[in-house]
């Protein structure tokens, strides 16, 4: 099953069933509301059957793959500015304005962990190169490579202006970060043993 999240300023989700979407047909999609606050964040579980949203307000909410919020709670005073589902999608990362990156349990919202260092705003997560990492990207203009279990930084790279976006290559050997200033930057991953 292939969901995509279309995320709106209004508050709304679009949750659009990619299997059942044809060119000529909004057939498979649907909008729902999680929550009253402008939306900044979403991402999607591997497994399609659940989205986190994350808004202006510091909230996140869990959706089932029928729009039903199962689990909400307020993660960041400032607002959520990224989320990812970790490994197997019991675990949800998110960062925001207050340069911090919490790691939740996804179905009950608990807190499970930190990862603090940047120095401004964490505006983008992805997947690292194995279920044991992230990767971050800040306005303070750094990107940097996480163990989220142990909540060691493994590696920093400095793009010198701050950065809004962060996507890793398929074969997870090449990380792209793009920067406030139109630039694309990419850097080799070579995280060191232990």
């Amino acid at each position: 099953r292939r969901a995509s999240v279309i995320v709106g300023e209004d508050g709304n989700v679009e949750w659009v069933n990619l299997a059942k979407v044809s060119p000529s047909a909004s057939q498979g999609s649907r909008s729902v509301t999680a929550g009253g606050a402008r939306l900044e964040a979403v991402t999607v579980s591997a497994d399609g059957t659940r989205a986190a949203v994350g808004g202006a307000d510091g909230r996140i909410a869990i959706l089932d793959a029928s729009g039903n919020v199962q689990v909400s709670w307020v993660a960041h005073p400032n607002g959520v500015r990224a989320l990812l589902f970790l490994g197997d999608g019991a675990m949800l990362a998110s960062a925001g304005a207050d340069k911090v990156i919490r790691i939740w349990d996804a179905r009950s919202g608990q807190a499970r962990g930190e990862l603090s260092g940047h120095q401004n705003d964490v505006n983008a997560l992805t997947a690292g190169t194995d279920a044991a990492t992230l990767i971050s990207a800040s306005s303070d203009g750094s990107a940097r490579v996480w163990n989220w279990q142990s909540g060691a930084m493994q590696l920093t790279f400095n793009a010198g202006e701050p950065l809004q976006a962060a996507a890793l290559s398929p074969d997870k050997h090449t990380l792209a970060v793009g920067g406030r200033g139109k630039s694309v930057y990419v850097y080799d991953l070579k995280i060191p043993a232990g």
